[in-house]
């Protein structure tokens, strides 16, 4: 949540806070998504800086939301191809965002999650290049970022397995809760892709287990909250 309950809710501080959810979620936020969001409630804004939400979220320099018919999947994999051709390689959300402010009609990076996570939409985007004969040079570039994610998946997987047991059997004195710390600092490609898989980065990480390190060695500690 936004520290909305500390700064003074200001018409500019609210058109920031869309502009801020916007970008965190490819689109403006409805009301309901921005209370909660930030906690700044309709009564706060509504008759005092806009009479309708539409307004504040046009300000802010974006269209209302208006129901839209889904984009078939054709065309999702087709702006895909095109955007992987360009880039060289199948794109990252983040890149997905970049083309969505960037290029007039593509479509937001959370409209591609009806292709599914990340190793389903290659797995299909292989599948509809091989029936598209234009883009047919994309193959290979598809092909081995489909097996590098599986690896990576795979291995992952694996020291998941493994992870259950290695407390049990380990003579080792340092405490589990920091063991992978070795493995975060060489940003072992397994443990970088379980920490996106929990939805987390791997520097976010090292820096709260080095926090902890400290606090065991009875070290105060004040994380910085990134």
């Amino acid at each position: 949540m936004s520290n909305a309950s500390v700064k003074p809710v200001t018409k500019q501080f609210i058109l920031e806070e869309i502009k801020r959810i916007a970008e965190e979620d490819g689109k403006p936020p409805g009301t309901a998504i921005f209370e909660k969001k930030t906690g700044i409630k309709k009564k706060q804004w509504e008759g005092r800086y806009w009479p309708y939400w539409s307004e504040a979220v046009k300000e802010a320099g974006f269209q209302p939301n208006t129901f839209n018919p889904a984009y078939p999947i054709e065309f999702l994999l087709e702006c895909l191809a095109k955007l992987t051709k360009e880039l060289g390689h199948v794109p990252s959300n983040n890149e997905i965002k970049y083309a969505w402010r960037n290029k007039q009609g593509f479509p937001s990076v959370t409209t591609f999650g009806r292709l599914g996570n990340k190793r389903e939409m290659v797995r299909r985007l292989a599948e509809w290049v091989e029936q598209n004969e234009q883009f047919s040079d994309l193959a290979a570039i598809i092909s081995q970022q489909g097996e590098s994610s599986s690896s990576v998946h795979r291995e992952s997987r694996q020291m998941k397995n493994a992870e259950v047991f290695k407390p049990m059997l380990s003579d080792s004195f340092v405490p589990p809760v920091i063991e992978c710390l070795p493995r975060l600092a060489e940003a072992n490609p397994a443990l970088v892709g379980y920490c996106q898989e929990m939805g987390m980065t791997e520097d976010n990480v090292f820096e709260k287990k080095v926090a902890i390190a400290f606090r065991i060695l009875g070290l105060e500690v004040e994380e910085l909250g990134q």
